[in-house]
Protein backbone atom coordinates (compact mmCIF):
# COMPACT_ATOMS: atom_id res chain seq x y z
CA UNK A 1 0.00 0.00 0.00
CA UNK A 2 1.20 3.28 0.93
CA UNK A 3 0.82 7.15 0.99
CA UNK A 4 2.48 9.69 -1.50
CA UNK A 5 1.18 13.28 -1.17
CA UNK A 6 2.45 16.27 -2.44
CA UNK A 7 6.12 15.26 -2.55
CA UNK A 8 8.88 16.45 -5.24
CA UNK A 9 10.41 13.16 -6.67
CA UNK A 10 13.28 13.26 -9.30
CA UNK A 11 16.67 11.93 -10.74
CA UNK A 12 15.36 8.12 -10.17
CA UNK A 13 15.36 4.72 -11.60
CA UNK A 14 11.64 4.76 -10.44
CA UNK A 15 10.62 7.88 -9.28
CA UNK A 16 7.62 6.42 -6.94
CA UNK A 17 6.34 2.97 -6.33
CA UNK A 18 2.82 2.55 -5.50
CA UNK A 19 1.25 -1.10 -4.79
CA UNK A 20 -1.98 -2.25 -3.46
CA UNK A 21 -4.45 0.34 -2.29
CA UNK A 22 -2.18 2.92 -2.75
CA UNK A 23 -2.82 6.55 -2.82
CA UNK A 24 -0.21 9.00 -5.10
CA UNK A 25 -1.84 12.47 -5.14
CA UNK A 26 -0.11 15.96 -5.84
CA UNK A 27 3.73 15.20 -6.34
CA UNK A 28 5.43 16.23 -9.02
CA UNK A 29 7.26 13.80 -10.59
CA UNK A 30 10.09 14.27 -13.33
CA UNK A 31 13.57 13.31 -14.32
CA UNK A 32 13.39 9.74 -13.51
CA UNK A 33 13.68 6.51 -15.78
CA UNK A 34 10.03 5.61 -15.21
CA UNK A 35 7.73 8.52 -13.17
CA UNK A 36 5.41 6.29 -11.35
CA UNK A 37 4.89 2.38 -11.77
CA UNK A 38 1.67 0.57 -10.33
CA UNK A 39 3.60 -2.66 -8.78
CA UNK A 40 2.85 -6.57 -9.40
CA UNK A 41 -0.48 -7.89 -8.22
CA UNK A 42 -1.71 -3.92 -7.05
CA UNK A 43 -5.71 -4.20 -6.51
CA UNK A 44 -7.49 -0.07 -5.99
CA UNK A 45 -4.39 1.83 -6.59
CA UNK A 46 -5.52 5.68 -6.97
CA UNK A 47 -2.90 7.54 -8.71
CA UNK A 48 -4.79 11.25 -8.42
CA UNK A 49 -3.85 14.89 -9.20
CA UNK A 50 0.43 14.28 -10.22
CA UNK A 51 1.98 16.40 -12.70
CA UNK A 52 4.50 13.40 -14.33
CA UNK A 53 7.02 15.37 -16.77
CA UNK A 54 10.21 14.39 -18.62
CA UNK A 55 10.83 10.90 -17.26
CA UNK A 56 12.98 9.13 -19.95
CA UNK A 57 11.21 5.89 -20.60
CA UNK A 58 7.28 6.27 -19.39
CA UNK A 59 5.30 8.27 -17.45
CA UNK A 60 3.15 5.66 -15.48
CA UNK A 61 4.27 2.01 -15.76
CA UNK A 62 1.55 -0.17 -14.70
CA UNK A 63 3.91 -3.56 -14.01
CA UNK A 64 3.80 -6.76 -15.76
CA UNK A 65 3.46 -10.01 -14.09
CA UNK A 66 0.76 -9.62 -12.05
CA UNK A 67 -3.49 -8.55 -12.20
CA UNK A 68 -4.28 -5.54 -10.87
CA UNK A 69 -7.98 -5.72 -10.22
CA UNK A 70 -8.32 -1.74 -10.54
CA UNK A 71 -6.22 1.43 -10.98
CA UNK A 72 -7.78 4.84 -11.44
CA UNK A 73 -5.47 7.05 -13.16
CA UNK A 74 -7.16 10.26 -12.57
CA UNK A 75 -6.51 14.23 -13.17
CA UNK A 76 -2.64 13.62 -13.89
CA UNK A 77 -0.83 15.69 -16.03
CA UNK A 78 2.07 13.10 -18.08
CA UNK A 79 4.29 15.11 -20.43
CA UNK A 80 6.70 12.82 -22.30
CA UNK A 81 9.26 14.12 -24.55
CA UNK A 82 10.83 10.18 -25.01
CA UNK A 83 9.28 7.05 -24.30
CA UNK A 84 5.21 6.37 -23.30
CA UNK A 85 2.75 8.22 -21.29
CA UNK A 86 1.24 5.31 -20.40
CA UNK A 87 2.35 1.91 -20.55
CA UNK A 88 0.49 -1.50 -20.00
CA UNK A 89 2.46 -4.67 -20.61
CA UNK A 90 1.44 -8.31 -19.55
CA UNK A 91 -1.68 -8.93 -17.77
CA UNK A 92 -3.42 -5.81 -16.24
CA UNK A 93 -6.94 -5.34 -15.21
CA UNK A 94 -9.60 -2.37 -14.32
CA UNK A 95 -7.38 -0.03 -15.63
CA UNK A 96 -9.03 3.39 -16.06
CA UNK A 97 -8.19 6.71 -17.22
CA UNK A 98 -10.01 10.06 -16.81
CA UNK A 99 -9.22 13.62 -16.99
CA UNK A 100 -5.63 13.15 -17.99
CA UNK A 101 -3.49 15.36 -19.73
CA UNK A 102 -1.01 13.00 -21.80
CA UNK A 103 1.83 14.57 -24.21
CA UNK A 104 4.35 12.50 -26.41
CA UNK A 105 6.48 13.74 -28.57
CA UNK A 106 8.37 10.37 -29.77
CA UNK A 107 6.51 7.54 -28.07
CA UNK A 108 2.64 6.29 -27.55
CA UNK A 109 0.17 8.01 -25.01
CA UNK A 110 -1.19 4.98 -24.48
CA UNK A 111 0.76 1.88 -24.74
CA UNK A 112 -1.92 -1.37 -23.58
CA UNK A 113 -0.91 -4.69 -24.46
CA UNK A 114 -3.97 -6.98 -25.22
CA UNK A 115 -3.36 -8.93 -22.10
CA UNK A 116 -4.13 -5.63 -20.61
CA UNK A 117 -7.14 -4.68 -21.90
CA UNK A 118 -9.59 -6.61 -19.60
CA UNK A 119 -11.84 -3.97 -18.12
CA UNK A 120 -10.08 -1.05 -19.48
CA UNK A 121 -11.49 2.07 -19.72
CA UNK A 122 -10.37 5.98 -20.67
CA UNK A 123 -12.51 8.59 -21.33
CA UNK A 124 -12.51 12.70 -21.22
CA UNK A 125 -8.89 12.82 -21.19
CA UNK A 126 -6.84 15.45 -24.17
CA UNK A 127 -4.43 13.80 -26.28
CA UNK A 128 -1.40 16.04 -27.51
CA UNK A 129 0.89 14.07 -30.10
CA UNK A 130 3.23 16.13 -31.41
CA UNK A 131 7.24 14.62 -33.21
CA UNK A 132 7.23 11.27 -34.36
CA UNK A 133 4.81 10.05 -31.21
CA UNK A 134 1.67 8.47 -32.15
CA UNK A 135 -1.45 7.96 -30.06
CA UNK A 136 -1.93 4.24 -29.23
CA UNK A 137 -0.51 1.28 -29.16
CA UNK A 138 -3.50 -1.47 -29.06
CA UNK A 139 -2.37 -4.68 -28.54
CA UNK A 140 0.19 -4.09 -30.91
CA UNK A 141 -2.73 -1.93 -33.39
CA UNK A 142 -1.30 1.06 -33.93
CA UNK A 143 -3.87 4.39 -33.77
CA UNK A 144 -1.37 7.24 -35.18
CA UNK A 145 -4.47 10.08 -33.71
CA UNK A 146 -7.12 10.11 -30.80
CA UNK A 147 -9.92 10.29 -33.53
CA UNK A 148 -8.23 7.51 -35.09
CA UNK A 149 -8.74 5.30 -31.78
CA UNK A 150 -12.52 6.24 -30.96
CA UNK A 151 -13.47 5.71 -34.42
CA UNK A 152 -11.46 1.77 -34.09
CA UNK A 153 -11.80 1.03 -31.35
CA UNK A 154 -14.54 3.01 -29.13
CA UNK A 155 -12.47 4.82 -27.19
CA UNK A 156 -12.07 8.33 -25.41
CA UNK A 157 -15.69 9.35 -26.68
CA UNK A 158 -15.53 12.53 -24.64
CA UNK A 159 -11.88 13.16 -25.55
CA UNK A 160 -10.03 15.56 -27.25
CA UNK A 161 -6.82 16.07 -29.37
CA UNK A 162 -4.86 19.98 -28.90
CA UNK A 163 -2.15 21.76 -27.68
CA UNK A 164 -3.44 21.75 -24.18
CA UNK A 165 -1.68 25.86 -24.03
CA UNK A 166 0.68 25.19 -21.06
CA UNK A 167 2.71 27.90 -19.07
CA UNK A 168 6.74 28.43 -19.51
CA UNK A 169 7.62 24.50 -19.03
CA UNK A 170 10.93 24.73 -18.88
CA UNK A 171 11.12 27.88 -16.99
CA UNK A 172 13.83 30.48 -16.61
CA UNK A 173 16.62 28.30 -16.82
CA UNK A 174 15.29 26.74 -20.18
CA UNK A 175 15.77 23.55 -18.97
CA UNK A 176 12.86 20.87 -18.74
CA UNK A 177 13.41 18.68 -15.26
CA UNK A 178 17.00 17.82 -14.55
CA UNK A 179 17.94 19.28 -11.47
CA UNK A 180 16.20 22.55 -11.21
CA UNK A 181 12.45 21.44 -12.15
CA UNK A 182 10.58 23.93 -9.48
CA UNK A 183 10.58 26.86 -12.10
CA UNK A 184 8.96 24.69 -14.56
CA UNK A 185 5.46 26.18 -15.05
CA UNK A 186 2.75 23.88 -15.99
CA UNK A 187 -0.24 25.91 -15.21
CA UNK A 188 -2.90 26.20 -17.68
CA UNK A 189 -3.34 29.32 -20.06
CA UNK A 190 -6.20 31.92 -20.50
CA UNK A 191 -8.09 29.45 -23.24
CA UNK A 192 -6.53 26.22 -22.41
CA UNK A 193 -8.59 23.33 -23.72
CA UNK A 194 -7.70 21.33 -20.61
CA UNK A 195 -9.54 24.45 -18.48
CA UNK A 196 -13.53 23.00 -17.17
CA UNK A 197 -13.15 20.23 -19.60
CA UNK A 198 -13.19 17.23 -17.80
CA UNK A 199 -16.24 14.54 -16.83
CA UNK A 200 -19.28 16.60 -15.36
CA UNK A 201 -19.12 13.65 -12.69
CA UNK A 202 -16.20 14.25 -11.27
CA UNK A 203 -15.68 16.38 -8.15
CA UNK A 204 -14.06 19.84 -8.77
CA UNK A 205 -14.13 22.06 -5.24
CA UNK A 206 -10.59 21.46 -4.86
CA UNK A 207 -10.01 23.81 -7.49
CA UNK A 208 -8.62 27.14 -6.71
CA UNK A 209 -11.88 29.77 -7.51
CA UNK A 210 -12.91 30.79 -9.71
CA UNK A 211 -13.24 27.18 -10.88
CA UNK A 212 -15.92 27.00 -13.54
CA UNK A 213 -18.21 24.67 -11.59
CA UNK A 214 -16.36 21.60 -13.30
CA UNK A 215 -13.50 19.86 -13.31
CA UNK A 216 -10.15 20.35 -15.50
CA UNK A 217 -7.78 18.08 -16.82
CA UNK A 218 -5.03 17.14 -16.08
CA UNK A 219 -3.15 18.31 -12.46
CA UNK A 220 -5.12 20.89 -11.65
CA UNK A 221 -8.50 19.36 -11.66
Amino acid sequence: AGLAVDNEVRNNTTGIYVSAGGFVQGNRIYSNQTGLEIGVSSDSTRVFNNLIYANTTQGILAANGGVPLYSEIRNNTVWQITGDAVRAPGNNRGIHLLNNLFHVEAGYVLNIDSGSQNGFTSDYNLFHVTGTGRAVSWGGAVENTWLEWRIDQGYDVNSSAANPLMGDIDGADNILGGTGGADDDFRPLAGSPTTDAGDPNTYFLAEPGPNGGRGNIGHTG
